[in-house]
C-alpha cells in the first residue's frame, strides 16, 4: 500500500503485522483526510496524494471510484448524495480499469505455476536438509493451469525453460516469456518486447492478478463437495448434523466476521 501524505493531506489504513491489509480490514480499509480553508481548497490539496495512491490487495476500483468522485462537480456542490452515486458506480463498475484478457491470463497463469515450482523446490530442498529424499517427480517444470474468467477456462500448460524463461502453450499456440522476481513478491514480465509488473494474490476461491494499476479476476473450480468460508473469522456453530443430508441453498453453518454473524450455505445438494 503506497500512500505520499504532507502537512495537509494524511490518511490511516488498516495494516498487518506482515505489511499488507490486515486479514479482518472489510472495505473500508482506511481513511484519508484534507484540509483547507474551504471545501473546494481541501479537495484540491488532496488531488495529487489521492492520484498516487494504490494498494496491491485492495479494490482498484474502490480507489478510482473514491478519486472519480472526489473531484466530481457535484460532490463540491452536495456531499450528501456521494454515498448514493459512489455505489452506483461501484455497481457499474465505472470507471473501469480491466487488463487485456489473454495478457491476464498469461500473467495469471505464469504466477501461479511460478508460484507451484518455487514451493516444490524448497520443500525438496527442505527434505534434502532433513535427509529425506523426495521422489523426481516433484521437481517437475511443467504443468497445467485451469483460470476461469467471465464463465470462460482457459487451460495453459507452463513450463520452465531456464532460471527466468518459460514457455505457455494454450490451444496450439505458444508464447515465450521471461520472469523476473522483485523484493515483494511482484514479477517483472517481458512479453513480446513489453515489460509488465505483476502480482497476484490467491484468495479462497479465486487469483486476484493485479497487471499494473489494473485488476483481473479469476475463478477457481469449485468442488461442491468442499465447503469454504468466502471470509476468514470465527466458527461459531454448524447448524445440520455430521453426514447429514442438504439441498441447495441451506444454511450449514455461522461464523463471526468483524463482529458480525455470517451464515455459510451450501451451493449444491448432496450427503
Amino acid at each position: 500500500l503506497n500512500f505520499r501524505s504532507n502537512k495537509n493531506v494524511w490518511g490511516y489504513f488498516s495494516v498487518g503485522a506482515s505489511g499488507g491489509l490486515h486479514e479482518f480490514a472489510d472495505s473500508q480499509f482506511g481513511h484519508c483526510f484534507s484540509w483547507g480553508e474551504d471545501r473546494e481548497e481541501a479537495r484540491d490539496t488532496s488531488k495529487v496524494p489521492q492520484l498516487l495512491f494504490n494498494s496491491r490487495e485492495a479494490s482498484t476500483l474502490q480507489i478510482k471510484s473514491l478519486v472519480h468522485f472526489a473531484f466530481a462537480t457535484h460532490f463540491l456542490a452536495d456531499s450528501a448524495c456521494v454515498k448514493c452515486h459512489m455505489g452506483a458506480a461501484v455497481v457499474r463498475k465505472s470507471p473501469s480499469g480491466k487488463p487485456d484478457t489473454m495478457l491476464s491470463v498469461i500473467c495469471g497463469a505464469l504466477h501461479v505455476a511460478h508460484r507451484t515450482i518455487c514451493e516444490n523446490f524448497r520443500n525438496f530442498q527442505t527434505c534434502l536438509e532433513k535427509g529425506q529424499i523426495l521422489p523426481a517427480t516433484t521437481l517437475t517444470n511443467s504443468l497445467t493451469v485451469d483460470l476461469i474468467n467471465e464463465s470462460i477456462k482457459y487451460t495453459v500448460q507452463v513450463s520452465q525453460c531456464g532460471p527466468t524463461t518459460y514457455f505457455l502453450c494454450m490451444n496450439g499456440s505458444g508464447r515465450k516469456v521471461e520472469a523476473h522476481r522483485l523484493s515483494d513478491d511482484r514479477l517483472l514480465l517481458s512479453i513480446d518486447g513489453a515489460s509488465y509488473t505483476t502480482y497476484m494474490k490467491e484468495e479462497v476461491d479465486r487469483y486476484r492478478v493485479v497487471i499494473g494499476n489494473q485488476t483481473c479476476i479469476f475463478e477457481k473450480e469449485k468442488d461442491p463437495s468442499v465447503l469454504r468460508s468466502p471470509s476468514t473469522g470465527k466458527l461459531l456453530q454448524f447448524l445440520v448434523e455430521d453426514g447429514a443430508h442438504v439441498v441447495c441453498g441451506q444454511a450449514y453453518a455461522e461464523v463471526e466476521v468483524m463482529k458480525m454473524v455470517m451464515t455459510l450455505s451450501v451451493e449444491e445438494s448432496g450427503w
